[in-house]
């Protein structure tokens, strides 16, 4: 059922829709970052079962969820640029172990993932036509095409701020 809805919802996502999404999610990270006190972005937080967060995901910092998400944007970035040129891609990577943070990024990993993003937007915005691209299987959607992975890179976002908020929320506890 959640396929089905995810599917219906990268359908129906304009464009703009969809890249203001981006901006939304980035802003949101920034502004959840400034509420936990920087010598705590590092710890790691054991947060409950969540939509989308797989169980080996469960214990990351805030710099662990930033460097995940800089990889997999970067990633996005390169299966968008490769089905908008119809070149192969250059890296080809393993959604189950390539993504996992290694945690040597330290305070970095908020400005990796910072740039990943704008990089992302700036790459995209130049696109045109992702509706109309060949498709590329994700590991859990099946085949997507451009837009549906432009979609999809708000989503993951999405999902992962959640987690990150949960994090937040039990370090402040701690305070």
């Amino acid at each position: 059922m959640i396929r089905f809805l995810v599917r219906a919802r990268m359908k129906l996502t304009s464009r703009a829709v969809a890249t203001e999404k981006i901006r939304d999610e980035l802003r949101r990270y920034l502004g959840l970052m400034h509420y936990v006190p920087r010598e705590k972005w590092g710890e790691h937080v054991r947060v409950p079962a969540m939509m989308g967060v797989d169980p080996d995901m469960r214990e990351w910092s805030l710099l662990d969820i930033c460097e995940h998400n800089a990889i997999v944007n970067r990633s996005i970035r390169e299966v968008v640029t490769s089905l908008v040129t119809q070149e192969p891609m250059k890296h080809v990577i393993d959604p189950k172990k390539d993504v996992m943070p290694k945690g040597e990024l330290g305070q970095k990993a908020l400005d990796e993932f910072k740039q990943s993003v704008e990089d992302y937007l700036k790459a995209v915005d130049s696109y045109k036509g992702l509706r109309s691209t060949e498709q590329k299987k994700h590991p859990v959607f099946g085949m997507l095409n451009a837009h549906s992975w432009h979609v999809m890179f708000g989503l993951h976002l999405q999902i992962h701020r959640k987690q990150a908020e949960v994090v937040a929320d039990l370090l402040s506890r701690d305070a």
